[in-house]
C-alpha cells in the first residue's frame, strides 16, 4: 500500500508510536493501513503547526480521495507563519540558527545516521 501511494520511507525502523501498533494490528487482521505524518523544524515543534495540519489533510484528501476543504485552514497558515516570521526576526541570534540549519539542510544527518553513530559510541565506550 506504502508503494501504491508513493510513500517514503518503507525502510525504516527505529522508535515508532501508537500509530503504528495500530497499523500492525489491522494489517495482521488483514485491513491494510498507512500511516501520514509531516515534519516540521526542531525549532517549532513544542507548537501545533497549521502548516503541517494542512500537509497532512491535503495528503490524507489524496491518498483517500475524499473531499476535504481547506479553506479555512488558510488563514491560520498564514497567520502561524507570520507569527514565526516575526518571533524570529525579533531574535537575531534565533535567525541566525534557522538561516544556517536552512542553508545546510542537505548536509544535516538523518535519524537514522545519528542513531547509529550513538549507538557506535556507546558500544566503543563500554
Amino acid at each position: 500500500m506504502l508503494q501504491e501511494i508513493g510513500g517514503a520511507r518503507p525502510d525504516y525502523e527505529g522508535p515508532t508510536g501508537l500509530q503504528t501498533v495500530l497499523q500492525v494490528a489491522l494489517g495482521d487482521a488483514g485491513i491494510p493501513a498507512v500511516g501520514l505524518w509531516a515534519q516540521v523544524p526542531h525549532y517549532v515543534s513544542t507548537t501545533a503547526s497549521p502548516t503541517a495540519a494542512r500537509a497532512l489533510l491535503e495528503r490524507l484528501r489524496d491518498v483517500a480521495g475524499v473531499s476535504i476543504d481547506l479553506g479555512a485552514l488558510d488563514a491560520q497558515v498564514d497567520a502561524y507563519r507570520e507569527r514565526l516570521e516575526e518571533s524570529i526576526s525579533e531574535r537575531p541570534d534565533v535567525a541566525e540558527i534557522v538561516r544556517q540549519l536552512e542553508a545546510n539542510e542537505d548536509q544535516v544527518p538523518s535519524g537514522d545516521d545519528l542513531v547509529s553513530e550513538i549507538e557506535r559510541f556507546l558500544r566503543d565506550e563500554s
